[in-house]
């Protein structure tokens, strides 16, 4: 009995876990590019962990080392790149899944189902788009003088461009697919572009001038019917569709006044979304709210007189207002409810829903009530503009 008792705690020690694995034996992925060629998927891998990456942290250079490889689908593609590199691909510390505008004409299907399924896979991992012609894997290989590699930069792009702008979003994986998969709602994405010259913006010969050659910004939004792209949208149109989803916390509103203009910079909007039954038919219900901080005049106006105040409220909800519209027109437009009111409408009254044999054609012409309601209660450290300051001296 006693030496049954010594046994236990020994097969514990070395019993270990079964799936654990050398991290010198495995290349460690943060970033995958998703291009075409030749009607197969071509898949790029940028590797964190590589001897690059470990010489170059020593000489202060990019360490960024990218492979690819080919495939009818994305396995047989991370396949390929597995067998011509010494180390295992690990996909567990993936920050950003690009797809060039090719692979989402085609549909996200592919790539969608294999992130969905393997186990390694982070679904907290950002999903963007390239724009136009631009391929994937050239995203994924622009170097940044801020960060070591071109995914980190990319992540934190995305991070920081959703908490001080309106046009782009953060759209991980998982709410990718939480919007794809839900009754009465399309998925989009956020995408991204280089500005620059891609050559010269991938070497590490770039880091050595103090001016960029290259760099990647954020652009508007992709819109998706189902899993396939179907249109791009303007800057405006995409602060409209992130305000009427409550996907934006903040923003600039630029108001004119005389020979001037009034800055007004908004914070925590709030968005909500009822749906109504009038005559039988639904009517959506846009209430939005936001907080004011005037940070910039050019006029002589006086912010003592409280009417000067209500009439910069008034301004600033009919912009908001305008640039809500904007974004339902687009969405109209193409028929896809990225807003997701058919599923509002879905929860309200799923009989009604299951009526409709197509609810993006019934959006289409869906009638939505907007609201704005913003409250100016900073007017900054002083209350006239140093136009009207000057004028009355």
């Amino acid at each position: 009995m006693k030496k049954f008792l010594l046994i236990i705690p020994i097969i514990f020690i070395f019993c270990g876990c079964t799936d654990y694995k050398e991290l010198n034996n495995i290349a460690i992925v943060t970033g995958i590019a998703v291009d075409m060629k030749d009607d197969e998927y071509e898949v790029s891998v940028l590797i964190s962990n590589s001897k690059k990456a470990e010489e170059s942290a020593k000489e202060g250079d990019a360490g960024t080392i990218v492979y690819d490889g080919t495939g009818k689908n994305i396995s047989m593609a991370l396949k390929k790149i597995d067998n011509r590199i010494p180390k295992q691909i690990y996909l567990g510390h993936l920050a950003v899944v690009i797809v060039s505008e090719e692979v989402a004409k085609k549909g996200l299907d592919n790539v969608s189902d294999y992130l969905f399924r393997s186990p390694e896979t982070t679904k907290r991992a950002y999903l963007i788009m390239t724009r136009e012609e631009e391929k994937a894997s050239d995203v994924l290989k622009i170097i940044s003088p801020l960060e070591s590699f071109p995914s980190q930069n990319i992540k934190l792009n995305i991070e920081n461009a959703n908490n001080t702008s309106s046009i782009s979003d953060d759209m991980t994986y998982s709410r990718f697919m939480e919007n794809y998969l839900k009754k009465g709602i399309e998925p989009y994405l956020p995408t991204i572009k280089i500005y620059g010259s891609e050559k010269k913006g991938s070497s590490s010969k770039s880091l050595e001038s103090t001016e960029l050659k290259a760099f990647v910004g954020l652009k508007g939004l992709a819109l998706f019917k189902d899993s396939k792209f179907v249109s791009y949208t303007t800057d405006d149109e995409s602060r409209g569709i992130n305000i009427a989803t409550g996907n934006t916390s903040e923003m600039i509103i630029e108001n004119d006044c005389e020979d001037g203009y009034i800055i007004t910079a908004l914070s925590n909007l709030k968005t909500k979304s009822k749906v109504e039954f009038i005559d039988d038919e639904p009517t959506i219900n846009l209430s939005v709210k936001a907080e004011g901080a005037i940070q910039g005049i050019t006029c002589d106006i006086n912010l003592y007189d409280e009417k000067n105040i209500e009439e910069i409220e008034k301004k600033t909800e009919k912009k908001v207002k305008k640039l809500i519209n904007k974004g339902i027109d687009v969405a109209q437009k193409y028929k896809t409810d990225v807003f997701g009111f058919g599923n509002l409408v879905y929860k309200k009254n799923p009989k009604y829903f299951k009526s409709i044999d197509d609810w993006n054609e019934k959006f289409s012409t869906l009638k939505i009530k907007i609201n704005v309601d913003v409250n100016v209660r900073t007017k900054g450290s002083i209350k006239q503009s140093l136009k009207a300051a000057e004028n009355n001296e």
